[in-house]
C-alpha cells in the first residue's frame, strides 16, 4: 500500500500528495511575489514619490491577478480537472433528486 503521503500515479509510480503539490507551488509563488515586492520597493525609491506609488499599486493588481491566474490553473489541473474525470463526464443529474427521508426536490 502507498505511503500516505505519496498516491500512485496511473503508471504505477508514486507521486506527492495533492496537499503537498499544492502548498509547495504557492509557497514558491508566494516567495516570488515577495521579492519582486522588495525589489520593486527598492527601485521605487528612484522615482519622483507620485510615480513610484503608481507603481507600487499597478505591481500589487498586477502580482494579485498573476496570483488567482495561477491558483486557478492550479486547482483546474490538480482538483478539478481528476474530479471531473471520474464520473465519465456525466454532469449534473436531471430531474427531482430522492432524499432519504422520502422526499423529492
Amino acid at each position: 500500500m502507498a505511503a500516505p503521503d505519496r498516491m500512485p500515479s496511473t503508471d504505477g509510480t508514486p507521486r506527492p500528495s495533492l496537499k503537498r503539490e499544492l502548498l509547495v507551488n504557492f509557497a514558491l509563488l508566494t516567495g516570488a511575489a515577495i521579492s519582486l515586492a522588495v525589489l520593486s520597493a527598492l527601485i521605487a525609491q528612484l522615482f519622483a514619490p507620485r510615480f513610484a506609488a503608481l507603481g507600487i499599486v499597478l505591481l500589487i493588481v498586477a502580482d494579485v491577478l498573476v496570483l488567482f491566474a495561477f491558483g486557478r490553473y492550479l486547482l483546474e489541473k490538480l482538483v478539478l480537472g481528476p474530479v471531473a474525470g471520474r464520473d465519465g463526464g456525466a454532469g449534473p443529474a436531471r430531474g427531482p433528486v430522492q432524499r432519504d427521508d422520502g422526499a423529492t426536490r
